[in-house]
């Protein structure tokens, strides 16, 4: 794997600073952690050097210093 290729560097990563360890993989839709039971969904959360296979390339408006999607969030399942 190209070291470049991690989660940091990805487009689906939605980081809340270019300092963060641990953020949101916006790469498919967040999904219950127990279908069963929880009302509610999260994306799951990566670490900057992991990857998964997805890798896509950051687009210039979409680096962490310019977004807006550092906030955490959750959506009801009805």
């Amino acid at each position: 794997m190209n070291t470049d290729q991690s989660c940091s560097t990805c487009r689906f990563w939605a980081s809340a600073s270019a300092n963060d360890e641990c953020a949101d993989c916006r790469r498919h839709a967040p999904h219950p952690q127990n279908p069963s039971t929880d009302r509610w969904a999260i994306w799951p959360k990566t670490f900057k050097d992991e990857w998964c296979g997805e890798w896509e390339h950051q687009k210039p408006q979409e680096t962490a210093e310019n977004s807006s999607s550092g906030s955490i969030e959750t959506l009801e399942l009805t």
